[in-house]
Protein backbone atom coordinates (compact mmCIF):
# COMPACT_ATOMS: atom_id res chain seq x y z
CA UNK A 1 0.00 0.00 0.00
CA UNK A 2 1.26 3.48 -0.85
CA UNK A 3 1.81 5.72 2.15
CA UNK A 4 1.16 9.48 1.78
CA UNK A 5 4.93 10.09 1.98
CA UNK A 6 5.73 7.57 -0.75
CA UNK A 7 2.91 8.93 -2.91
CA UNK A 8 4.28 12.47 -2.55
CA UNK A 9 7.78 11.45 -3.56
CA UNK A 10 6.55 9.35 -6.49
CA UNK A 11 4.66 12.40 -7.79
CA UNK A 12 7.67 14.67 -7.26
CA UNK A 13 9.99 12.23 -9.05
CA UNK A 14 7.64 11.93 -12.02
CA UNK A 15 7.34 15.71 -12.41
CA UNK A 16 11.11 16.09 -12.05
CA UNK A 17 11.70 13.46 -14.73
CA UNK A 18 9.09 14.99 -17.06
CA UNK A 19 10.71 18.41 -16.84
CA UNK A 20 14.33 17.35 -17.19
CA UNK A 21 14.20 14.55 -19.76
CA UNK A 22 14.72 15.40 -23.40
CA UNK A 23 11.25 15.39 -24.94
CA UNK A 24 10.37 15.62 -28.64
CA UNK A 25 8.47 18.72 -29.74
CA UNK A 26 8.77 20.64 -26.46
CA UNK A 27 11.54 22.45 -24.56
CA UNK A 28 12.14 22.54 -20.81
CA UNK A 29 10.70 26.03 -20.49
CA UNK A 30 7.62 25.13 -22.49
CA UNK A 31 7.09 22.03 -20.36
CA UNK A 32 7.39 24.17 -17.24
CA UNK A 33 4.81 26.56 -18.65
CA UNK A 34 2.52 23.68 -19.59
CA UNK A 35 2.77 22.22 -16.09
CA UNK A 36 1.94 25.60 -14.56
CA UNK A 37 -1.12 25.86 -16.83
CA UNK A 38 -2.27 22.39 -15.80
CA UNK A 39 -2.25 23.31 -12.13
CA UNK A 40 -3.85 26.67 -12.87
CA UNK A 41 -6.69 24.98 -14.76
CA UNK A 42 -7.20 22.49 -11.92
CA UNK A 43 -7.62 25.37 -9.48
CA UNK A 44 -10.33 27.02 -11.56
CA UNK A 45 -12.17 24.07 -13.14
CA UNK A 46 -13.45 20.98 -11.31
CA UNK A 47 -11.19 18.13 -12.49
CA UNK A 48 -11.73 14.56 -11.21
CA UNK A 49 -8.23 13.60 -12.41
CA UNK A 50 -4.91 14.56 -10.87
CA UNK A 51 -2.27 16.39 -12.87
CA UNK A 52 0.12 13.47 -12.45
CA UNK A 53 -2.44 11.21 -14.11
CA UNK A 54 -2.80 13.70 -16.95
CA UNK A 55 0.97 13.99 -17.31
CA UNK A 56 1.30 10.22 -17.72
CA UNK A 57 -0.86 10.49 -20.82
CA UNK A 58 0.66 13.74 -22.05
CA UNK A 59 4.22 12.47 -21.78
CA UNK A 60 3.27 9.46 -23.89
CA UNK A 61 1.70 11.71 -26.53
CA UNK A 62 4.94 13.68 -26.82
CA UNK A 63 6.87 10.45 -27.34
CA UNK A 64 4.60 9.08 -30.07
CA UNK A 65 6.57 8.17 -33.16
CA UNK A 66 6.27 10.81 -35.93
CA UNK A 67 5.05 8.06 -38.26
CA UNK A 68 1.91 7.49 -36.17
CA UNK A 69 -0.91 9.33 -37.89
CA UNK A 70 -4.15 10.45 -36.33
CA UNK A 71 -5.99 12.72 -33.97
CA UNK A 72 -6.18 12.80 -30.20
CA UNK A 73 -9.51 11.66 -28.75
CA UNK A 74 -11.11 12.38 -25.41
CA UNK A 75 -14.23 10.53 -24.28
CA UNK A 76 -15.78 12.12 -21.20
CA UNK A 77 -15.14 15.85 -20.88
CA UNK A 78 -17.13 16.80 -17.74
CA UNK A 79 -16.51 20.55 -17.22
CA UNK A 80 -13.72 20.76 -19.79
CA UNK A 81 -10.71 20.86 -17.49
CA UNK A 82 -9.09 17.82 -19.08
CA UNK A 83 -10.17 19.06 -22.50
CA UNK A 84 -8.41 22.37 -21.98
CA UNK A 85 -5.22 20.58 -20.93
CA UNK A 86 -5.33 18.13 -23.82
CA UNK A 87 -6.02 20.93 -26.30
CA UNK A 88 -2.76 22.60 -25.26
CA UNK A 89 -0.92 19.34 -25.97
CA UNK A 90 -2.75 18.89 -29.29
CA UNK A 91 -1.65 22.40 -30.28
CA UNK A 92 2.00 21.67 -29.44
CA UNK A 93 1.99 18.34 -31.30
CA UNK A 94 0.00 19.76 -34.24
CA UNK A 95 -2.84 17.30 -33.93
CA UNK A 96 -6.59 17.75 -33.71
CA UNK A 97 -8.49 16.92 -30.51
CA UNK A 98 -11.88 15.23 -30.94
CA UNK A 99 -14.07 15.41 -27.83
CA UNK A 100 -16.96 13.01 -27.28
CA UNK A 101 -19.50 13.67 -24.53
CA UNK A 102 -23.26 13.74 -24.03
CA UNK A 103 -22.85 17.10 -22.25
CA UNK A 104 -25.79 15.86 -20.16
CA UNK A 105 -23.80 13.82 -17.65
CA UNK A 106 -23.76 10.04 -17.38
CA UNK A 107 -26.58 8.01 -18.93
CA UNK A 108 -29.15 6.12 -16.89
CA UNK A 109 -27.65 2.87 -15.62
CA UNK A 110 -27.95 0.16 -12.97
CA UNK A 111 -24.26 -0.48 -12.42
CA UNK A 112 -23.07 -0.99 -8.85
CA UNK A 113 -19.38 -0.12 -8.67
CA UNK A 114 -16.62 -0.90 -6.22
CA UNK A 115 -12.94 -0.03 -6.03
CA UNK A 116 -10.16 -2.25 -7.34
CA UNK A 117 -7.45 -0.84 -5.06
CA UNK A 118 -7.13 -0.58 -1.29
CA UNK A 119 -6.70 3.18 -1.22
CA UNK A 120 -9.83 5.13 -2.06
CA UNK A 121 -8.37 7.70 -4.44
CA UNK A 122 -11.69 8.83 -5.91
CA UNK A 123 -12.46 12.10 -4.16
CA UNK A 124 -16.23 11.99 -4.67
CA UNK A 125 -16.98 8.68 -2.93
CA UNK A 126 -16.29 7.36 0.55
CA UNK A 127 -17.99 3.95 0.47
CA UNK A 128 -16.75 0.63 -0.87
CA UNK A 129 -19.81 0.26 -3.09
CA UNK A 130 -21.59 3.05 -4.94
CA UNK A 131 -23.50 4.00 -8.08
CA UNK A 132 -23.03 6.69 -10.67
CA UNK A 133 -26.50 8.27 -10.95
CA UNK A 134 -27.94 9.58 -14.19
CA UNK A 135 -26.62 13.08 -14.90
CA UNK A 136 -23.47 12.69 -12.77
CA UNK A 137 -20.49 14.67 -14.11
CA UNK A 138 -22.65 16.95 -16.21
CA UNK A 139 -21.04 19.83 -18.03
CA UNK A 140 -22.94 21.60 -20.80
CA UNK A 141 -21.34 22.06 -24.20
CA UNK A 142 -21.39 25.82 -23.65
CA UNK A 143 -19.63 25.47 -20.30
CA UNK A 144 -16.96 23.16 -21.72
CA UNK A 145 -16.33 25.42 -24.72
CA UNK A 146 -16.06 28.43 -22.43
CA UNK A 147 -13.44 26.75 -20.25
CA UNK A 148 -11.45 25.49 -23.23
CA UNK A 149 -11.57 28.92 -24.88
CA UNK A 150 -10.40 30.58 -21.67
CA UNK A 151 -7.68 28.14 -20.59
CA UNK A 152 -6.85 25.97 -23.61
CA UNK A 153 -6.72 26.08 -27.41
CA UNK A 154 -10.24 25.63 -28.74
CA UNK A 155 -9.11 26.08 -32.35
CA UNK A 156 -7.77 22.49 -32.41
CA UNK A 157 -10.97 21.00 -30.92
CA UNK A 158 -13.98 19.36 -32.51
CA UNK A 159 -16.89 18.52 -30.20
CA UNK A 160 -19.13 15.51 -30.81
CA UNK A 161 -22.29 15.92 -28.73
CA UNK A 162 -24.46 12.91 -27.92
CA UNK A 163 -24.47 9.47 -26.33
CA UNK A 164 -21.49 7.36 -27.32
CA UNK A 165 -23.71 4.72 -28.91
CA UNK A 166 -24.96 7.36 -31.36
CA UNK A 167 -21.81 9.37 -32.09
CA UNK A 168 -19.00 6.81 -32.11
CA UNK A 169 -20.31 4.53 -34.89
CA UNK A 170 -20.20 7.52 -37.28
CA UNK A 171 -16.59 8.38 -36.48
CA UNK A 172 -13.81 6.93 -38.65
CA UNK A 173 -10.70 9.14 -38.24
CA UNK A 174 -7.36 7.56 -37.48
CA UNK A 175 -6.49 7.88 -33.79
CA UNK A 176 -2.96 8.38 -32.45
CA UNK A 177 -3.92 8.50 -28.76
CA UNK A 178 -7.10 8.50 -26.71
CA UNK A 179 -8.00 9.40 -23.15
CA UNK A 180 -11.11 7.69 -21.77
CA UNK A 181 -12.83 8.81 -18.58
CA UNK A 182 -16.30 7.32 -18.88
CA UNK A 183 -16.85 5.59 -15.49
CA UNK A 184 -19.40 3.01 -16.66
CA UNK A 185 -18.70 -0.47 -17.97
CA UNK A 186 -21.41 0.03 -20.60
CA UNK A 187 -19.74 3.19 -21.88
CA UNK A 188 -16.34 1.49 -21.79
CA UNK A 189 -17.65 -1.29 -24.05
CA UNK A 190 -18.99 1.19 -26.60
CA UNK A 191 -15.77 3.22 -26.62
CA UNK A 192 -13.54 0.18 -27.08
CA UNK A 193 -15.78 -1.37 -29.74
CA UNK A 194 -15.75 1.71 -31.98
CA UNK A 195 -12.55 3.58 -31.10
CA UNK A 196 -9.94 0.88 -30.55
CA UNK A 197 -10.08 -0.35 -34.19
CA UNK A 198 -9.23 3.23 -35.25
CA UNK A 199 -6.24 3.44 -32.91
CA UNK A 200 -3.09 3.17 -34.99
CA UNK A 201 -0.38 0.57 -34.25
CA UNK A 202 1.86 1.84 -31.43
CA UNK A 203 -0.82 4.39 -30.58
CA UNK A 204 -1.84 4.75 -26.94
CA UNK A 205 -5.03 4.29 -24.99
CA UNK A 206 -5.28 5.52 -21.42
CA UNK A 207 -8.34 5.04 -19.25
CA UNK A 208 -8.95 6.93 -16.05
CA UNK A 209 -11.28 4.18 -14.82
CA UNK A 210 -8.72 1.64 -13.62
CA UNK A 211 -9.96 1.92 -10.03
CA UNK A 212 -13.48 0.77 -10.94
CA UNK A 213 -14.13 -2.98 -10.89
CA UNK A 214 -16.76 -3.12 -13.64
CA UNK A 215 -14.77 -1.02 -16.10
CA UNK A 216 -11.60 -2.95 -15.34
CA UNK A 217 -13.37 -6.27 -16.03
CA UNK A 218 -14.22 -5.03 -19.53
CA UNK A 219 -10.57 -4.33 -20.31
CA UNK A 220 -9.54 -7.78 -19.10
CA UNK A 221 -12.35 -9.70 -20.80
CA UNK A 222 -10.77 -11.71 -23.65
CA UNK A 223 -14.14 -12.76 -25.06
CA UNK A 224 -15.30 -9.14 -25.26
CA UNK A 225 -12.19 -8.18 -27.22
CA UNK A 226 -12.58 -11.12 -29.58
CA UNK A 227 -16.34 -10.91 -30.13
CA UNK A 228 -17.03 -7.16 -29.99
CA UNK A 229 -13.78 -5.33 -30.68
CA UNK A 230 -12.64 -8.12 -33.02
CA UNK A 231 -9.06 -7.78 -31.88
CA UNK A 232 -6.88 -9.73 -29.46
CA UNK A 233 -6.89 -8.37 -25.94
CA UNK A 234 -3.83 -6.12 -25.81
CA UNK A 235 -1.30 -6.13 -22.98
CA UNK A 236 -2.26 -3.77 -20.16
CA UNK A 237 0.49 -1.99 -18.29
CA UNK A 238 1.02 -3.31 -14.76
CA UNK A 239 3.48 -0.55 -13.89
CA UNK A 240 0.88 2.18 -13.42
CA UNK A 241 -1.33 1.74 -10.37
CA UNK A 242 -4.46 3.45 -9.12
CA UNK A 243 -6.95 4.87 -11.61
CA UNK A 244 -4.90 4.25 -14.73
CA UNK A 245 -5.25 1.60 -17.40
CA UNK A 246 -2.58 2.06 -20.06
CA UNK A 247 -2.37 0.27 -23.40
CA UNK A 248 0.02 0.58 -26.32
CA UNK A 249 -1.62 -0.96 -29.36
CA UNK A 250 0.56 -3.76 -30.70
CA UNK A 251 2.08 -3.30 -34.14
CA UNK A 252 0.48 -5.18 -36.99
CA UNK A 253 2.26 -8.36 -37.95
Amino acid sequence: MNTPKKYFWSKFNFIFKFLLEKTPKISFLRKLNLLWKFYYISRLVDCPHSNIEMLIFVRSVFFLLPSIEGVLVEAGAYKGGSTAKLSLVAKITKRKLIVFDSFKGLPDNKEVQSYTNEINTHQNFKKNFFIFPKGKYKGSLGEVKKNVSKYGSIDVCTFKKGWFKNTLPRFNDKIAAMFLDVDLASSTRVCLKYLYPLLQPNGILMSHDGHLTLATKVYRDKKFWQNKVRAPKPPISDSIKGKIIFIVKPSKI
